[in-house]
């Protein structure tokens, strides 16, 4: 089977993080034996701008301006032995009058970059997080005769984000596709019932390959950590988790939390750590590599989650991955996640909720079957068994599609 991934967002030697889904489920499918391949976009805002910053910089790049209209080529990458098309496009069409013409425009070349290295796919699968890559998907099925897949990634829908012009774009383009398939089943419940669409199937993210099969170490820290990731903003919602362990472990300087990431409440966040006096006992940490982060769950006890509204959760897999019990607000993909034996369920943006399931997890620490963790992450998450769910899905994508529409495309 031959398979085309368009990646939600860019992803290059540089960038690997932005699309990181898309990556890692590239490898597990190309561990399936699927001959896969992934396109991405680098869209870096208006054509007008960037005449601008040539025509008026310190120095002005004759080269530059025209690589602009006449040279601009696709970038062939190969990470981690897959292959990615990238296509550095600018928007044409300017302010008010703004479309997704331009998206076609740039993903159609990055398309043509990659059947020209790699011949026509027998499917399409697209992630979305923003519809660029659903648009780009579907302006090929048309162009081509080949099914689509789509893959929803974004909490906008749960955040009520989503305008009713862009609500009235989405079913349009997700009428049009073959399949459509959600990270959570929460996720698959809000996109059927705001976008107006059948139930969407549901497949969860792809763990980390690197993390993936592992074996419990009881490296831990001597004192108690619990450890946090994400980005720094109100959904996140850090604040109540630093004021529930100020309220649990105050002052007892056995229990430590760690939390890592950056955002535009970092130093909202640094000050009230000061104010509670915790300032021997939590630490933030700035952005850290899969290295360092990978060390960071090793060594702590606990993962947490505080997030209002969560589509799915990649953090907690991973901690899983490594037999770490998890602790997570009720934000919706968490719900598929969590059970009695891996974690704690705690109401969302409660305080007192999450206080006490900090201490019970203390408490009750030993009674987690870490191995057990492990394995049961791997069955659901692992590179293997999703794989071969994909490619099911695949298949009968492919021959839905040849008996609907009487071709052997």
């Amino acid at each position: 089977m031959k398979l085309l991934i368009i990646a939600g967002e860019e992803l290059n030697k540089e960038n690997t993080y932005s699309s990181v889904f898309e990556l890692h489920q590239a490898i597990a499918l190309k561990e399936r034996g699927i001959d896969v391949a992934i396109i991405s976009l680098s869209l870096k805002g208006s054509i007008y701008s960037r005449i601008k910053q040539i025509l008026f910089g310190e120095k002005y790049k004759l080269r530059e301006l025209l690589n602009l209209f006449f040279f601009a080529k696709s970038l062939k990458h190969n990470i981690n032995d897959i292959n990615v098309y990238e296509r550095i496009g600018y928007r044409y069409i300017p302010g008010r009058f703004r479309s997704n013409a331009d998206i076609k425009r740039i993903g159609l070349k990055a398309f043509k970059s990659y059947v020209k290295h790699e011949k026509l796919p027998d499917l399409i699968h697209a992630h979305s997080r923003f519809l660029t890559s659903a648009i780009i998907a579907l302006k090929i099925k048309k162009k081509h005769n080949l099914p689509v897949l789509i893959t929803e990634h974004s909490s906008h829908y749960a955040r009520n984000l989503i305008s009713e012009e862009v609500l009235c774009l989405t079913k349009k383009l997700y009428t049009e596709a073959d399949k459509i398939i959600a990270v959570s089943s929460t996720l698959a419940n809000i996109l059927a019932t705001r976008i107006g669409i059948k139930l969407p199937i549901v497949i969860p993210n792809v763990l980390d390959p690197n993390y993936s099969n592992q074996v419990y170490s009881k490296n831990l820290s001597h004192d108690f950590i619990f450890l946090a990731i994400g980005t720094f903003d109100l959904n996140k919602n850090h604040e109540l988790l630093i004021k529930s362990f100020s309220k649990a472990f105050n002052g007892n300087l056995g229990f430590k939390l760690i939390i890592v990431g950056n955002g535009v409440l970092e130093s909202h966040l640094k000050f009230l750590i000061l104010t509670l006096g915790l300032s021997n006992q939590v630490r933030i940490l700035g952005h850290q590599s899969r290295n360092e982060i990978k060390d960071l769950i090793i060594k702590s006890h606990v993962m947490i989650s505080t997030s209002k509204i969560e589509t799915f959760g990649v953090v907690l897999i991973e901690a899983l991955a490594f037999g770490k019990p998890i602790i997570s607000s009720k934000s919706g993909g968490p719900e598929d996640i969590i059970n009695e034996y891996n974690g704690i369920l705690f109401k969302n943006g409660d305080t007192h909720s999450l206080g006490k399931a900090m201490i019970y997890m203390h408490s009750n620490y030993k009674k987690y079957n870490h191995q057990k963790i492990i394995d049961n992450c791997n069955r659901d998450y692992g590179p293997k068994n999703i794989a071969i769910r994909l490619e099911e899905l695949y298949l009968d994508t492919i021959k839905e599609y040849i008996n609907e529409n009487k071709t052997n495309y």
